[in-house]
C-alpha cells in the first residue's frame, strides 16, 4: 500500500525545525547570566520575556544583544504589554538589534491593530495569544 506524506501531498519541503529557549523577564543582569548558561548548553536561540515598561524592556534587550554573539537569534515575547504606541516606538528602537520577531506585543482584543504594527515595524509580528482557532491564525 502506498502512503503519501503531508510534505507530498501539499508540495512543501522538508525543514529543520529550529527552537529557541526562553528567559523569563526579571532583573537585567540575572536574565543575562541564564541566556549565557543556555548559551553555554549549546542553545542558539533565546527568547526574551518583555513587556513590563518599555524604557526597561529596550534597556534589557540592548544589555542582551551586546552579551550575546551576533550570531544568537534573539526573539522577543511582550506577552501583550505594550499599547500600540509604545510598540511602535520601541519595534523601531530595537530595529538596530537584529530582532528575529516579536511575539504578542498588543492586547489579544486589539484585532484591528497588529496589521497596522506590521506595516510600521521593522521588526516581524507573531501572534499568540490571540490565536483561539485556526481561523484567528
Amino acid at each position: 500500500m502506498f502512503r503519501r506524506t503531508f510534505i507530498q501531498v501539499t508540495g512543501g519541503k522538508k525543514r529543520d525545525i529550529k527552537t529557541d529557549i526562553t528567559v523569563g523577564i526579571g532583573q537585567p543582569s540575572e536574565m543575562v547570566d541564564l541566556a549565557l548558561q543556555f548559551k553555554s548548553s549549546g542553545a542558539s536561540i533565546l527568547k526574551i520575556k518583555l513587556g513590563k515598561n518599555v524604557q526597561e524592556d529596550l534597556a534589557r534587550i540592548t544589555l542582551f544583544r551586546s552579551a550575546v554573539s551576533p550570531n544568537t537569534k534573539l526573539r522577543i515575547d511582550a506577552n501583550q504589554g505594550w499599547s500600540f504606541d509604545d510598540a511602535n516606538w520601541i519595534l523601531n528602537e530595537m530595529a538596530k538589534l537584529d530582532i528575529e520577531f516579536c511575539e504578542q506585543p498588543l492586547r489579544a482584543w486589539y484585532d484591528d491593530l497588529p496589521p497596522h504594527l506590521k506595516q510600521v515595524s521593522p521588526i516581524k509580528i507573531m501572534a499568540d495569544e490571540s490565536c483561539y482557532n485556526h481561523h484567528d491564525a
